[in-house]
């Protein structure tokens, strides 16, 4: 590609953004291969987002490619990537290897397409997962956590309503099946690819586990660092507390020592630049006023929805605000738990921000975060007495320093300069070796841990007790409930679709012309052929009465024709003929006369010529008559009768054309239907194409909904199903099963009939649910979704109780599972947790493996059965389609 024709490399432009210089002076075209590097090509995709455009790239590996992220799943997207991977530069290339950075549709849409024999996926385990998790969840409509999440930020009332009832699950369409088998990427892993040796750098922050790739003169970045936005931090609704600006700084200090500013950044969107450490620490510079900007717009308690406008300073609207929500809430967290502000929730559900007179509190002696429920109201005091190990995000202890007076809680904030920054960068980079020993070694650690707390604990009873001072360990309570081993899962699924009138139209005039009159209102029912509207017919009726007039005219012309010429006629043709007889007669002696006068001198040869010029006259006016009486005698010729016919024919045709745009004057109901919409008002113009009113037909309601496949003979068998709709359930019958597959949501369009007797205009348009169940033929258990944490490497985890000497503590161990099913708010797992385990439900990101923990007051320790031995409780966790055990 010529330099002529796209970008100028090298240029170093210097932007608005201080510090940061751009590689090139313009974007290239969608879909056009660009040289960034020698073996790299930067190629932009189309994306239907503000961001618009999604940056990929192409390294070359002997004669493969590696392609790093892939685009949405989007026509646009597939053609520009094939027409890059075609592109002449590339053709003796063939892909061979698709590394994702992150899960999120722009980066991993089309990496299901691509993966085939010969291609490779890379990723992290996390990406990996968290694909499949999302794209197995098919629900349209948002989930109760997702609701929850939003009530707990400040949404109420009509706009909460709107929340609960729109569509919010979007993944699965932007992304296509993922692949079943991938190579996994970890942190320090080398790759070699082409000339080109990189280094994997795992972040956390704007996507678990992203993957970030570094050599020793460019850095593939993601969405982890961007030249001139901020990556997106937003909380998810599964994870409300996560502190996610807290994990994105402690991930871009992590990648400070390998930052330099001659290295090329590589970024997944905008332009490639210059400069990435000075951008590292701009980012966070701008995170940090922030977050003082939004502590210093709480100033009496407030909701989270109350600082969005003030966060982002401007006017916002709803939809645009409610989007906006998770990202301040991520902010609101990390004051939070950072000790700078206070929060409660109200009698309503909504967390209620308020500023706090110490910030060191939390700093110095950590504290827990409240269960996101309804009739669990906290205050600072009560929080304040939590442990350490409480803490959501990793705790800080207080050092010697810290306990100084001069102690500064602001300092993670505001300690920029240069001086400050290498020890601890130095420190930074000795806890990252620390890290990496633990992370290896996760097992082993955590063991000596648990016995390590067991000992200082007795340590600290044992002294306590020789004082006199008697106090019981502080443990955490937590609710629990038990494995039960399941051979096979009945997997309850829902699929959603609307309720459609089995007939509906819209329809309009097919001409021109002033609509005169309007005969029903909206809302009324019409029989087929009702008259529902009228054009003025003014003009048209004058045309029409010229053209039958015409029509007479020459019906009556051929009337005469074919008759023939009457026999008065051809006597007076014969009596005309006799006459110029007569007079041809006179003539010739007239010139006979004249030719003697003349031989005998009498007169002037003027006089001769006179009579020859009469005579012949007199005989060329007795050829006329005689033709014209030949004429009459044969009779009216046949070409004179078929022309007056054609004549006669265009005339009844322009008669027919006016009578049909008379017909079409009048707008009738083409079948028995209610009136739902009306378009127009009297004197309006109508036209060709517009329309007037809309139909429907409500006498028997269908159901659309799209099904997997795997779940169509099921349906087929029953024939019939019971449907939910809004509060209600009704029954309906199977109509048809449409034999395409939908490419984006690849299911199968189930039609139902509801029964007439349930037709309720009301139901048109609303969404209607079906759930349908199959059976899972492996060995596994079901555990609540909100059990689940991310485990080593990406893994999913669970929290088992270990039970200890006293029956009213427990340890906990972590257990490694595998993900075999999602249904909605619990998940169908298998590993080596043992049948009757205790495992924690809920709250598991604020708990840690080897910590100790009680059940809580409402749940206890151990219950007496009726032959006197005593058991663990189990504890039913309910969501829409039945208990789980």
């Amino acid at each position: 590609m010529s330099e002529q024709n796209g970008p100028k490399l090298n240029g170093r432009l210097v932007e608005e953004t201080t510090g940061i210089q751009f590689a090139c002076d313009r974007n290239p075209d969608f879909g056009l291969p660009f040289m960034v590097s020698p073996g790299i090509w930067w190629v932009r995709l189309p994306v239907a987002s503000a961001l618009q455009a999604i940056n990929v790239y192409l390294l070359e590996d002997g004669k493969g490619l590696t392609l790093v992220d892939t685009g949405v799943r989007s026509a646009e997207c597939r053609q520009a990537l094939q027409t890059a991977l075609s592109h002449s530069d590339l053709e003796n290339f063939r892909l061979s290897r698709v590394i994702v950075t992150h899960y999120h549709p722009d980066h991993i849409g089309l990496a299901g397409e691509l993966i085939r024999d010969g291609v490779e996926l890379w990723t992290s385990r996390s990406t990996w997962l968290n694909c499949h998790l999302h794209y197995g969840n098919k629900q349209l409509l948002p989930q109760p956590s997702e609701i929850a999440f939003m009530q707990r930020a400040g949404i109420t009332g009509i706009d909460l309503e709107a929340f609960r009832r729109r569509a919010s699950n979007r993944f699965s369409a932007q992304v296509a099946p993922p692949p079943d088998h991938y190579v996994p990427l970890v942190d320090g892993q080398l790759l070699n690819i082409g000339k080109r040796s990189w280094r994997v750098a795992l972040s956390y922050g704007h996507a678990a586990e992203h993957v970030s790739l570094w050599s020793y003169d460019c850095v593939l970045s993601g969405d982890q660092i961007l030249p001139s936005i901020a990556s997106n931090l937003t909380v998810p609704y599964t994870e409300c507390d996560a502190d996610l600006i807290g994990e994105w700084l402690r991930s871009c200090r992590s990648l400070m020592p390998m930052a330099t500013s001659d290295l090329l950044c590589l970024p997944g969107h905008q332009r490639p630049f210059y400069g990435i450490d000075s951008r590292l620490q701009q980012i966070e510079d701008n995170i940090h006023k922030t977050l003082e900007r939004l502590q210093s717009l709480v100033t009496q308690p407030v909701a989270a929805i109350d600082c969005v406008e003030g966060v982002y300073g401007r006017s916002l609207a709803s939809d645009e605000r409610r989007s906006l929500l998770p990202e301040v809430v991520g902010m609101l967290n990390h004051l939070y738990f950072h000790g700078k502000l206070g929060r409660n929730l109200d009698g309503e559900g909504v967390y209620r921000y308020s500023t706090i007179e110490s910030k060191s509190s939390r700093r110095g002696k950590g504290f827990r975060v409240s269960q996101a429920g309804a009739n669990d109201v906290s205050t600072d005091s009560q929080q304040n007495q939590k442990l350490p190990q409480d803490h959501v995000v990793p705790y800080e202890p207080v050092s010697g320093e810290d306990k100084d007076a001069n102690f500064d809680p602001d300092s993670e904030f505001n300690e920029n300069s240069a001086g400050s920054r290498l020890p601890r960068l130095a420190a930074l980079f000795a806890m990252c070796l620390v890290g990496g020993a633990i992370y290896w070694k996760w097992d082993t650690f955590a063991e000596q841990v648990t016995k390590g707390i067991g000992t200082v604990q007795d340590i600290v009873a044992s002294g306590e007790t020789g004082n006199n001072q008697q106090a019981a360990v502080v443990v955490t309570p937590v609710e629990t409930f038990e494995v039960t081993l399941e051979t096979k899962a009945d997997v309850p699924r829902q699929f959603t679709g609307v309720v459609k009138p089995r007939r509906a139209s819209q329809i309009g005039f097919n001409r021109v012309g002033v609509i005169d009159e309007i005969l029903v209102e909206r809302g009324d029912r019409v029989e087929a052929d009702t008259i529902l509207a009228k054009l003025n017919t003014n003009s048209l009726k004058a045309n029409l009465k010229a053209i039958q007039a015409q029509y007479r005219a020459a019906e009556a012309r051929l009337s005469e024709l074919v008759a023939g010429p009457r026999a008065q006629t051809i006597e007076s043709a014969k009596a005309k003929v006799a006459a110029s007889k007569a007079e041809l007669e006179l003539a010739k002696n007239s010139l006979n006369r004249a030719q003697r006068l003349v031989d005998a001198g009498a007169v002037s040869k003027q006089d001769l010529d006179n009579a020859q010029t009469n005579a012949a006259a007199k005989e060329e006016a007795l050829k006329a008559d005689q033709n014209t009486l030949d004429e009459l005698l044969e009779g009216t010729r046949s070409e004179q009768v078929l022309a007056q016919r054609a004549q006669l024919a265009e005339l009844e045709a322009a008669q027919e054309q006016l009578q049909v745009q008379l017909n079409e004057s009048v707008l009738r109901a083409p079948f028995t239907a209610t009136v739902s919409d009306r378009f127009v008002e009297p004197g309006a113009v109508a036209a060709p194409g517009s329309f007037a009113f809309r139909l429907i037909d409500a006498e028997s309601p269908e159901v659309w909904i799209g099904v997997s496949p795997e779940f169509i003979t099921t349906i087929q068998k029953e024939k019939n199903a019971r449907l939910a709709i809004g509060d209600q359930s009704y029954t309906a019958n199977l109509k048809s099963v449409l034999p395409e597959l939908d490419e984006v949501t690849r299911t199968n369009t189930v039609i139902f009939e509801l029964s007439k007797s349930v037709v309720d205009s009301s139901l048109f348009g609303q969404v209607a649910r079906i759930e349908l169940s199959r059976k899972i033929d492996q060995k596994g258990f079901w555990v609540p979704t909100a059990a689940l944490t991310q485990g080593d490497q990406g893994l999913w985890a669970l929290l088992a109780l270990l039970p200890t000497d006293n029956d009213q503590e427990f340890v906990l161990k972590r257990q490694e599972v595998e993900i075999i099913q999602v249904d909605s708010e619990r998940v169908f797992v298998r590993g080596t947790v043992e049948p009757g385990t205790r495992l924690v439900a809920t709250g598991v990101r604020r708990l840690t493996p080897g910590q100790k923990v009680g059940l809580r007051a409402s749940q206890p320790a151990v219950i007496t059965t009726s032959a006197g031995a005593t058991e663990h409780p189990k504890r039913s966790v309910t969501n829409n389609e039945g208990p789980l055990q």
